[in-house]
């Protein structure tokens, strides 16, 4: 158990192989999924403990959405990202935020549903 943690958290904060000027000071793609993975983990485990604290889910996943327009807006980061990592990257941001809308929402279904059967 130990073991998979340390290779999970390396993997997270362990810089992967980039490509150009933009591209190595911003995460990676396998860096953003993995970071949302965990984020959403965690509030999934928050709204299954208490389906309000989903809530909480719900800030994140906006946020993470702001922040994927913020950088959308941003004329030459966008025009660079693009041209060095291409529509992937924003791919996976998109993503990344849906986990943890997905992730959230599932455990807020799972503690209503526990609740109905307690």
């Amino acid at each position: 158990m130990n073991k998979r943690l340390t290779y999970i958290f390396s993997l997270i904060f362990i810089c992967s192989a980039c490509y150009a000027e933009v591209s190595d000071k911003m995460p990676s793609n396998i860096e953003n999924l993995l970071k949302a993975i965990i984020v959403g983990l965690f509030c999934g485990f928050l709204s299954w403990f208490r389906w309000w604290l989903g809530a909480i889910g719900v800030i994140v996943f906006i946020l993470s959405v702001v922040g994927i327009v913020s950088l959308w807006q941003e004329v030459h980061m966008r025009e660079a990202l693009l041209h060095e990592q291409g529509w992937n990257y924003f791919g996976s941001l998109v993503i990344g935020s849906l986990f943890i809308l997905v992730f959230t929402a599932a455990g807020a279904y799972m503690s209503l549903c526990r609740r109905k059967n307690a």
